[in-house]
């Protein structure tokens, strides 16, 4: 019989990571609690989804008996506020929703931030969850880490909209701080490698990559990564407060959520307890390996969504699901072939042609994903404009749905969205609309 896990916070850039991991692996059973079912993308007969809110414990679902191993990967960082205070309240939920059932192991992936330092409250609030969770006798293992370098984590999504957008960066000191950071797959394999060790109940590690590099360092690998020229000038007069508006308007992220990570760079966050390396050792990935396994053209079998701008439509289904399949198999293979505003994808097409470097006219769109088991596919534009897009379609609840993403390089990139939005208020509705429709 298959393994059973529960993953709690699955929805989130760490949580997804972990179902779409363990999906690929034989013998499991996923139990994955979500508040809305609608942004967990996976369907698999493996995988159960949970609908419950953990600040409402009396409508948690019930619980199957004997799960393995209970991942924990809920936080309220980016709402702002007394988040520390509904972490702590969420962990407390937890641990008494959990003991319902026998759980072998409860799995909590914290932070890294030496105990003797003044600890901000974001790292802080993981310290509280961890006291919870040690109090509440739970099996717990915990691992403590830094930065996550993968598609989606908010740290590693900030670097890169920070230095694709700014080829001069006024910065903080906090600059000059140091930290370990850690490929997302090196993660994945801490996570699953820990379950239902031995040696690891009852244990807290810390876990990091091979390199313990400062952050202006971090910043500026990455843009040699990129092939950019970055110069960073480290400013004395950039408080907090003033560096997260700074992040805030430059980044795609929330005001809220920079200010608690602005916060928590003010502490060094390296590994200082190397035992995990002598229960789960292997070589963990460099910074430019890491990098190059997150710049993926789909995050989870999906459009990525952090650091990206988006414009869904949807429309009765009526049609044929082999026809529309084949539609949008074929999609922008021929001049007809995009169903609404034809020429106007013809000018734009000519454009990209002639001051490109295509061969192919209509070598327009790149099949990512065909899934028609789960009704969903994948597309990735080969056109050239500053950023990166995809055009996602899947049906649901008898409705086609058509979702355009947009991942803007720079400045550039986000005035080429604004200045071709109006378009997208009529091209978008009216190819969903025709896509779906029998006369198309």
């Amino acid at each position: 019989m298959g393994k059973k896990f529960l993953i709690t916070g699955s929805s989130g850039s760490i949580g997804k990571a972990l179902v779409n991991f363990l999906l690929n692996q034989q013998d499991v059973e996923l139990y994955c609690l979500v508040r809305d079912p609608c942004k967990l993308p996976f369907r698999s007969s493996s995988l159960h989804v949970l609908v419950g809110n953990l600040l409402q414990p009396e409508n948690l679902p019930p619980l199957p008996q004997n799960l393995d191993a209970a991942y924990f990967f809920v936080h309220s960082m980016s709402e702002g506020g007394d988040f520390d205070l509904k972490e702590q309240q969420i962990a407390l939920n937890f641990a008494d929703w959990v003991k319902k059932s026998y759980v072998h192991q409860v799995i909590y992936l914290s932070g890294l931030g030496k105990n003797e330092d003044v600890l901000s409250k974001h790292l802080l609030s993981r310290r509280k969850v961890e006291e919870i969770f040690i109090k509440a006798d739970l099996p717990y293992t915990i691992l403590r880490a830094a930065i996550i370098l993968g598609s989606g984590s908010a740290s590693f999504e900030i670097i890169r909209d920070l230095v694709e957008h700014l080829p001069v960066m006024m910065t903080p000191k906090w600059v000059n701080n140091r930290s370990q950071p850690l490929a997302l797959s090196d993660v994945l394999r801490y996570l699953t490698e820990v379950a239902n060790h031995p040696d690891c109940i009852k244990k807290i590690f810390e876990i990091g990559g091979p390199e313990v590099i400062s952050y202006k360092e971090m910043l500026l690998r990455f843009a040699k990564f990129r092939g950019f020229y970055r110069l960073i000038i480290p400013v004395p007069f950039l408080t907090p407060k003033l560096s997260s508006y700074w992040i805030y308007f430059v980044t795609s992220t929330t005001f809220k959520l920079a200010q608690s990570l602005v916060l928590s760079l003010k502490n060094d966050t390296y590994v200082q307890d190397h035992s995990i390396q002598k229960i789960i050792p292997f070589q963990t990935k460099s910074f430019e390996e890491a990098c190059q396994e997150a710049f993926i053209k789909t995050e989870e079998g999906h459009a990525p969504t952090f650091g990206t701008l988006s414009f869904e439509v949807k429309a009765p289904l009526n049609i044929a699901e082999p026809n529309l399949w084949y539609r949008l198999h074929y999609f922008g293979q021929s001049q007809d072939r995009f169903y609404f505003m034809n020429w106007a994808w013809r000018i734009r097409i000519a454009i990209d042609y002639f001051f490109g470097t295509k061969k192919d006219f209509f070598e327009v769109w790149d099949i990512l994903i065909e899934d028609r088991e789960r009704k969903h596919i994948l597309l990735y534009a080969l056109m050239r404009m500053p950023g990166e897009a995809w055009l996602e379609f899947w049906i649901e609840d008898g409705y086609l749905r058509q979702k355009a993403v947009f991942r803007p390089s720079g400045v550039v990139g986000r005035l080429y969205w604004w200045l071709t939005y109006p378009i997208h208020l009529f091209l978008f509705p009216g190819m969903c609309k025709k896509l779906a429709t029998r006369s198309a």
